[in-house]
């Protein structure tokens, strides 16, 4: 069964995948240097992007989303930042102008139009939106395409809070290859 992304059931699912599955993580091991965690570039050219985390991120076949990869790092036992990958032969423009009209349309159930903002990355559009997971926690989802496929970035946060420094930092971290890079 093949996929279509970026259909409003797909956002709909794939917004309450990426949030609810940063909640609750078994939290991986850091590495140390005494107290401090040692944070380190990592580069997934085959998927064509690179990201800095305190930890090697667990990467595995999306259980929801058919040819995804999906890749998660833990910032502290309850909360987890995500990286999905996802094939999509279409242009980058049509691909975020179907994100933005369902948010902005709220055919995005749960997604908060407010927060909606336009974005690049290396000359490359983006997209970012926060996303109601539940009465305590707000979920942040940011979209980047380039060379057919789709980068979904997921991290939530207590509702009352603002997003943790390091879940920032790892967002903040991400980069786009270019193809054939390494």
């Amino acid at each position: 069964m093949r996929v279509t992304l970026l259909r409003t059931p797909w956002l709909v699912m794939a917004g309450a995948i990426l949030l609810f599955t940063n909640a609750g993580v078994s939290p991986a091991q850091n590495t140390h240097v005494g107290w401090k965690v040692v944070w380190k570039g990592y580069s997934f050219p085959e998927d064509g992007f690179a990201i800095t985390l305190p930890d090697a991120p667990r990467k595995h076949p999306d259980k929801n989303i058919a040819n995804a990869t999906t890749y998660s790092v833990n910032i502290n036992p309850d909360y987890a930042v995500t990286v999905r990958v996802i094939p999509d032969p279409r242009d980058c423009s049509t691909v975020l102008a179907q994100l933005r009209d369902g948010v902005v349309n709220q055919k995005a159930q749960e997604a908060d139009p407010a927060s909606l903002r336009e974005m690049a990355l290396g000359g490359h559009p983006g997209l970012e939106y926060e996303w109601k997971v539940s009465d305590q926690r707000v979920g942040l989802i940011r979209y980047y395409c380039n060379a057919g496929r789709v980068y979904a970035l997921a991290a939530n946060r207590e509702k009352t809070q603002p997003l943790m420094p390091d879940a920032r930092r790892i967002l903040d971290s991400f980069r786009l290859l270019e193809p054939g890079a390494k």
